[in-house]
């Protein structure tokens, strides 16, 4: 019987353990290799991502800019309209300055102009041959004169009776303050020597006055002109005692035979009172 010697079997055993723990920890190593590989894949997707939200952010910051860049142009072309109201403003309250400035001025001057008097402040009342109104009989013949050059209405006054004819009209209640007033009246004649005279009656009434009154009446006298059927013209101062605003005005135009020796008609062409 052999007996061996079993004291080099011992290290072997150890080396073989010591050969499983070292494979056992490379199998560790390679799981703990491929974890790492797998969170370094993870993080390189995770870098692309960012990347592209990078790239998102920068298109979006360019976008922003150019909103920028055209919001601030249309801020500029805005001010310039601003600026361009504010000068049109400012020309316009000058302007409505001007005006004012103006009417104030002529305010003044018809002020002016009514106190003393003048054309501005005056009224007149006007009579035509076509609104007379005749009584039943000796009065003026409407006549329709057609000339070369001009057609137009007289009243032919006869020299041998005192025709008259009416006119009536209205003193209006806002009518300028007055003291007097003038007739004046325009004619023509086909005698070229001789005195026209003339009558003028008026009469005023307001309300709950008779009417079919006697009025006053005012008289002139005024040479014919020297060519027939010139314009002649006679003025006759008119009283005006009793006469206010809003009352009726009531006159009556008749030829002055008594004092009167132009040898033929007289056409009356036109007849007004002007208040002073």
């Amino acid at each position: 019987m052999r007996i061996y010697d079993t004291g080099y079997l011992e290290p072997i055993s150890v080396l073989s353990q010591q050969v499983s723990v070292l494979s056992q920890a490379v199998s560790v190593i390679s799981q703990a290799v491929s974890a790492m590989s797998q969170t370094i894949s993870v993080l390189s997707q995770a870098v692309s991502v960012l990347s592209q939200a990078v790239s998102v952010l920068s298109q979006a910051h360019s976008a922003l800019s150019q909103q920028v860049s055209v919001l601030s142009s249309q801020v500029s072309t805005i001010s310039v309209a601003v600026t361009s109201v504010d000068t049109r403003v400012n020309t316009v309250s000058q302007q409505v300055s001007v005006l004012s400035q103006a009417l104030s001025v002529l305010s003044q001057a018809v002020s002016v102009l009514s106190a003393a008097g003048g054309g501005g402040g005056q009224t007149v009342f006007r009579f035509r041959p076509t609104g007379a109104v005749f009584p039943t009989d000796n009065f003026p013949q409407l006549l329709k004169v057609a000339g070369t050059n001009w057609t137009y209405y007289a009243l032919a006054y006869d020299q041998t009776s005192a025709e008259a004819a009416y006119w009536f009209d209205a003193i209006a209640t806002s009518v300028p303050s007055f003291t007097s007033a003038t007739a004046e009246i325009h004619f023509e004649t086909s005698v070229t020597t001789g005195d026209f005279g003339v009558n003028i009656t008026t009469l005023t009434r307001a309300a709950a006055e008779v009417l079919d009154t006697a009025g006053v009446t005012n008289s002139a006298v005024v040479s014919v002109p020297g060519t027939a059927f010139q314009v002649g013209r006679v003025s006759v101062d008119i009283t005006t005692t009793g006469w206010a605003a809003g009352e009726l005005l009531m006159v009556k135009i008749a030829r002055a035979v008594e004092s009167d020796n132009a040898a033929g008609d007289i056409r009356l062409l036109h007849a007004l009172i002007r208040l002073k």
